[in-house]
């Protein structure tokens, strides 16, 4: 379970570690204008599907207890 969520959460990662390096554009420019939430469609998607895998691993690590 570990593994799995590690290799689907390192492209959303990914794209996070994006906004620490200046100039980095975790978007293409034509969709700059879309905002839900006051945040890009992709990080909001990154957000909750990390937030997704954690609980799944807690829930998992949680099980085995």
């Amino acid at each position: 379970m570990w593994t799995a969520c590690a290799i689907l959460a390192t492209p959303w990662l990914g794209l996070l570690a994006a906004l620490v390096f200046p100039g980095t554009a975790i978007h293409d420019p034509e969709f700059a204008s879309t905002t839900i939430i006051a945040l890009h469609p992709q990080v909001l998607l990154a957000v909750i599907l990390l937030a997704l895998l954690t609980v799944a691993v807690a829930l998992t690590a949680r099980r085995r207890d």
